[in-house]
């Protein structure tokens, strides 16, 4: 059975821009047993929410401190790549 896809928990469409994506595991609280599966951080294309699915079907909107955990050093790794050719952070000149 495919994987429902990743959908907005605010506007419920279709169109998110997955950001990070990848395989987790755990202990499932109710019976003890290992479990895991995939999961799926994206932002909404359509009204620029912010989307998690862990478990098939159960998409919700992280709270910031999820969000910066998982995406946090993403984003910082991608704007630093903007900024190519990199400048010093400083006002110190290079030598």
């Amino acid at each position: 059975m495919p994987r429902p896809p990743l959908t907005c928990p605010s506007c419920k469409s279709e169109q998110v821009d997955v950001l990070s994506s990848g395989l987790w595991d755990g202990v499932d609280e109710n019976t003890g047993h290992s479990t895991g599966g995939l999961f799926e951080y994206g932002i909404c294309k359509q009204c620029g929410g912010r989307c998690v699915q862990y478990v098939d079907g159960h998409i919700y909107v992280p709270t910031e401190t999820q969000w910066q955990q998982q995406i946090g050093s993403l984003e910082k790794s991608h704007k630093r790549a903007e900024s190519w050719p990199f400048e010093p952070e400083n006002d110190e000149p290079v030598a």
